[in-house]
């Protein structure tokens, strides 16, 4: 039985996965995939919801007040038609003989012409006491509209007994107003009509004298029907008050519990807004801002003298139950409108309520004045109906960008699966079977033993491991030829890993350049606008953007190494002097965690050959790894020379007094995307790649890395490099340089500015002195960096070039003393050398690049452009990206350059029949006509053979079409989210007829 056991378990092993999912590339990829699908999506989010869904609010917002000025301004314009039958009445009034049968019949003809008016429903001539009659104080003619819809004469007010109508409220204001001035009156309920009516009235002047007054009464029923219809489209209600604050409008059906009303649901004219608050107080805050608006305008009218004590005394005095408040509000009124002002409708105040009473939701009321009559409307809004709308495009934009990010990921996934993983675990089963097909040396026990080793990597270490053990069961022949074999398929694999990652390296900076552009943007306009909330939430955005941007170029730089296009560039520098150089790059690194760093150097180190800038880049690396793990302690770098079995090696030494690490953090420190423990990665961030892409330089140059640690002590890291380092290809060695100084004698036509030749190489510093000499320079050369450096101090040139090779003092060494010396820093730098480097040059401030050999016309067009003047020209930008193009053009635009812009390449061919370009900036996928046919459309044409093309394209370019492009344009850049200074450069290079540039990949 346990025999039977054991061979169960021989065979569940044999039949267990080389590769577990844990350990699997699927699995990583997954969740590198995942964490850049959930900061776009977040990132998105964010930006919609803070600058984005304000926007549509905002402008929502602005629509709904519009739409409640127009319903104020149509309302005026029904009042202004009752003003105007009024003022008709009044001149008929004042200048028709005496006549009672004349008055009654011209009167009536005007009323009559007017009977479908619904708004109207009654009107009249009231004489003064004894202007008609002298014998009679009443003597009025009255019509008010019937059943049958027709004005019917009436003589009730002649009547002796009653209040004459000469003391009525809408009479006695009257006699103070000029001619053609109306006045309304307040609310009331119409005994004739049964209708509840406001009236407008206006004085009757004969020679300037009051001879009574005429009036139309307003239907208010009509005014309620309009405002209900317009105020419910926007799926609210509205108000109307008159000067004192009285209901003229409103929802009867829902006030009719709270203000007292009349028998056909009119309000008296007790119906006060102050009375309806007293019921809801969710609107005294709108009584007191309309209280306000009142007593405003009397002190106005008061400071200024304008209130009239006769119309305010008469009112007091005559018309019953009337206020001197109102009274003086009255007289207050008629002086505004003399002074002129606006009689549109204008919005006086917006008020936020917490929850409407009658539309049980969160509503705004906007309080809109009608000048002419002094009327104020309430529009009463959901404010649903400002954020629905914004809340749905937010939504519909959200789900539509994680729709595509979705998309996208999963298309990458399944593009990895079937293009790396799947041909990898193929490979290995296949391996696998080739062994068993020619048998296995080893026991069954070393077999399950070797089985077991293979676990614990993902699939590139399983095929290494099967690889192995091919080779331990084959022949020396077999072993050999099938080892090889094995190691160029998985070569291949890797190299196709490392392909996938630079291309999805490229395919993920796009959106990310956009976040980050979009987000400095909202950011400024967020500054500038005073949005002070909004602003750490965009730090945010941009703060995950930028660490997400430098995840992707770490994973680039690993995926660069292990395909093995990273190349050494062997050269001669000084040990103490690189070593001063990174320290002092990371004293303000070292400092930000009140640490002390401490140099330690044996004495008589001398130089070393190496490639300086990896190995700068390595112990900068080193540095600021010690420096972020430790807090208030000490960082030391050592450095000396060591022995080894074949040769003499230099040690650098990186210890720090920080947190350490355990033996099982040690055991994977130098792993990528693995970082010390989950909480460290949470509290101090990082990539985890920074110790993996050092161990890889450092292997890179024949050399290795090791480290040692204790929890709660500090860490050591110590970095072997053989001398010299030795480099794979084959490399001609540098001539020593020689320590004179030649300086060009200045001839008669050297007036044209001086330029500094700085070169260890005579031969090359020869030649550019004679070319440069033949045009008019005036010619200062060096032969090394600290001797060029002194020339400058002595003779500021106009121009300097330089060479990067140098011992001693290396160009890129020379280049940043220039731009730290604040007398050269204006000094431009041309960087001449045989290294094409063109990024890190005109990062660390240099002016142009020329790549050993130098064309003497390429140089000529260069001084001339640099110490001569500088040129501007036009630039066409073909391209569908509108975000490249508002980036580009802003960038051309700061240096002067004409831009023209076009979404496709039968767009571009009509422009350039119209105005042909200087340089063309060409994205090769376009939609009608791509950048392919149009460049062969340029060919075609001789006149347009000479326009410089850069193609500027954000996917990756296939040998293939990198062959035919490399004939028919002028360079090939890649779109990075830091591109601009090296575009500049390169179209001044192409403007100036450059045929010598260099190809960036994509």
């Amino acid at each position: 039985m346990p025999d039977e056991a054991l061979a169960h378990d021989d065979q569940a092993r044999s039949r267990r996965p080389l590769v577990t999912w844990r350990y699997s590339l699927r699995w990583s990829m997954s969740l590198f995939l995942a964490g850049v699908l959930l900061i776009n999506i977040i990132a998105v989010f964010i930006i919609m919801r803070t600058g984005g869904r304000q926007t549509l609010v905002s402008t929502t917002n602005r629509l709904v007040e519009q739409t409640g000025r127009e319903i104020a301004i149509e309302l005026s314009g029904k009042l202004h038609v009752v003003e105007s039958l009024t003022e008709s009445l009044a001149k008929l009034g004042a200048v028709l003989p005496r006549d009672d049968a004349l008055i009654k019949r011209v009167a009536g003809e005007v009323l009559s012409s007017n009977a479908g008016q619904d708004l109207v429903l009654s009107g009249g001539i009231w004489p003064a006491p004894g202007a008609f009659d002298a014998s009679k104080d009443r003597h009025s003619f009255f019509w008010s509209r019937g059943k049958n819809d027709a004005f019917t004469y009436l003589d009730d007010y002649n009547q002796p007994g009653g209040t004459p109508y000469y003391k009525e409220e809408w009479y006695v204001p009257t006699r103070f107003f000029p001619q053609g001035r109306c006045y309304w009156s307040q609310p009331y309920f119409d005994p004739h009509t049964k209708k509840p009516m406001v009236t407008c009235s206006q004085a009757m002047l004969n020679r300037d004298k009051f001879v009574g007054c005429a009036t139309i009464d307003a239907n208010l029923g009509e005014i309620d029907t309009f405002l209900h219809v317009a105020s419910s489209q926007l799926g609210g209600y509205a108000i109307a008050l008159d000067r004192d604050n009285r209901f003229l409008s409103f929802p009867v059906s829902q006030l009719d519990d709270d203000v007292p009303l009349g028998p056909s649901g009119a309000p008296l004219s007790q119906g006060t807004i102050d009375a309806f608050a007293t019921a809801h107080p969710i609107f005294r805050e709108v009584v007191d801002l309309l209280s306000e608006i009142n007593q405003r305008l009397i002190a106005t009218a008061r400071s200024k003298g304008e209130l009239d004590d006769g119309l305010v005394e008469a009112l007091v005095l005559t018309v019953p139950g009337t206020t001197l408040e109102q009274a003086e509000l009255t007289s207050a009124t008629v002086a505004d409108q003399d002074n002129g002002h606006n009689r549109l409708p204008v919005v006086v105040h917006q008020l936020r309520l917490s929850e409407d009473p009658f539309l049980r939701e969160p509503s705004t009321a906007t309080i809109y004045l009608m000048p002419d009559t002094y009327w104020k409307i309430i529009l009463v809004t959901p404010d649903r109906l400002v954020t629905q709308p914004a809340n749905a495009v937010t939504t519909q934009v959200v789900m539509t960008m994680a729709l595509i990010l979705v998309i996208s990921s999963i298309s990458s996934f399944v593009f990895l699966n079937q293009r790396l993983i799947g041909p990898l675990r193929s490979i290995m089963r296949r391996l696998l079977a080739v062994r068993r097909d020619h048998g296995v040396v080893a026991g069954h026990e070393q077999e399950q033993a070797e089985r077991e080793r293979l676990h614990g990597g993902d699939e590139i270490a399983a095929l290494r491991g099967v690889v192995d053990l091919l080779s331990s069961s084959l022949s020396l022949k077999q072993r050999a030829e099938a080892a090889e074999a094995a190691r160029r398929q998985a070569e291949s694999a890797n190299r196709a890993k490392s392909a996938f990652l630079a291309n999805m390296s490229h395919e993920l900076r796009t959106p990310m350049n956009a976040i980050i552009g979009y987000s400095e943007m909202l950011y400024e306009d967020a500054t500038d606008a005073g949005h002070d909330a909004y602003l750490p939430d965009l730090e945010r955005i941009l703060k995950a953007s930028r660490h997400l941007l430098h995840l992707v170029s770490d994973v680039l730089d690993l995926s660069k190494i292990e395909a093995g296009r990273m190349e050494l560039y062997l050269e001669t520098c000084d040990v103490k002097g690189l070593v001063d150089d990174v320290a002092e790059t990371m004293f303000s690194v070292v400092e930000h965690h009140a640490n002390r760093l401490v140099v330690e150097l044996s004495e008589n180190i001398g130089s070393i050959r190496a490639d300086v800038t990896k190995l700068k880049q390595l112990l900068i690396n080193l540095l600021g790894n010690a420096s972020k793990f430790t807090h208030e302690g000490e960082i030391w770098l050592r450095v000396w020379l060591a022995g080894v079995d074949d040769g003499r090696a230099i040690q650098f030494e990186v210890t720090d007094t920080g947190i350490g690490m355990n033996e099982e953090q040690l055991a994977r420190v130098f792993e990528p995307f693995e970082q010390a423990e989950t909480t460290t990665t949470s509290d101090l961030g990082g990539s985890g790649l920074g110790l993996a892409i050092s161990r890889k330089l450092c292997q890179l140059m024949g050399g290795d890395i090791s480290a040692q640690s204790e929890p709660g002590v500090g860490s050591t890291f110590t970095v072997r490099l053989p001398c010299p380092v030795e480099e794979e290809r084959s490399v001609d060695d540098l001539s020593e340089p020689t320590a004179n100084s030649v300086v060009h004698p200045q001839s008669s036509i050297a007036k044209r500015g001086r330029v500094l030749v700085i070169d260890d190489d005579s031969g090359s510093r020869d030649l550019l002195e004679r070319m440069i000499g033949r045009a008019g320079y005036q010619v200062d050369v060096a032969s090394s960096g600290k001797e060029g450096l002194e020339i400058a101090r002595q003779r500021p040139p106009n121009l300097i070039m330089l060479d990067l090779l140098m011992p001693e003092m290396d160009g890129w060494s020379v280049l940043n003393t220039l731009k730290a010396d604040a007398a050269l820093v204006n000094t431009p730098v041309v960087v001449v050398s045989v290294s094409d480097k063109k990024r890190m040059g005109y990062a660390l401030g240099a002016v142009d690049y020329l790549v050993k050999p130098i064309k003497q016309d390429r140089l000529l067009r260069m001084l001339e452009r640099l110490v001569g003047g500088k040129g501007k020209g036009r630039c066409l930008i073909v391209d569908n990206d509108q975000q490249f193009i508002e980036r580009v053009s802003r960038t051309l635009r700061a240096q002067e350059w004409q831009v023209g812009t076009c979404g496709n390449g039968r767009e571009a061919l009509q422009q350039i029949e119209e105005n042909i370009p200087d340089v063309i900036l060409l994205e090769l996928r376009l939609p009608v006509m791509d950048g392919f046919e149009l460049i062969g459309a340029l060919k075609a044409r001789d006149r347009w053979q000479e326009i410089a093309v850069i193609v500027v394209s954000s996917e990756y370019i296939t040998n293939e079409d990198r062959g035919w492009l490399e004939s028919r344009v002028a360079t090939i850049l890649a779109k990075e989210s830091d591109f601009e200074s090296e575009l500049l450069a390169t179209i001044r290079d192409a403007v100036a007829g450059d045929d010598a540039f260099s190809s960036d990949s994509p």
